[in-house]
Formats: C-alpha cells, structure tokens, sequence
C-alpha cells in the first residue's frame, strides 16, 4: 500500500513540475495567438480544459495503481 502511494507522489510531482512548464508554453503561445486578434476567452477556455483533461488523466493513472 505504501509503496502505491509513492508511486501516486511520484505521479503528481512529476506533473506538477510538467504544469509549470506548460504554463509558460501557455503565455508564449497566447500571446501568439493574441497577435491574430481571436477571443481572449475561448483560448483561455480551450487551454485550461487542455490542462484539467491532463490533471485528471494523471489523477487516474494514479488511481489504476
């Protein structure tokens, strides 16, 4: 049982560490994309279901263990 939990911590740190590089992928990529003029808030939308959809696929790796 110990043992699956540190997988589990393993898990999260390693995606915890992998979010924030996201997030500054995110930033450079929105202002990309804020240079065509689209919606502000549809892209923020669309990133953040991309990062939730990642947090909850990571959420069930750890629970499949």
């Amino acid at each position: 049982m110990f043992h699956v939990n540190m997988e589990c911590l393993k898990q999260r740190k390693r995606f915890s560490k992998k979010n924030s590089n996201n997030h500054l992928l995110f930033f450079v990529i929105l202002s990309l994309f804020s240079s065509r003029c689209q919606p502000f808030f549809s892209k923020v939308r669309y990133f953040y279901k991309l990062f939730h959809n990642e947090k909850k696929r990571a959420t069930k790796i750890c629970n499949a263990r």
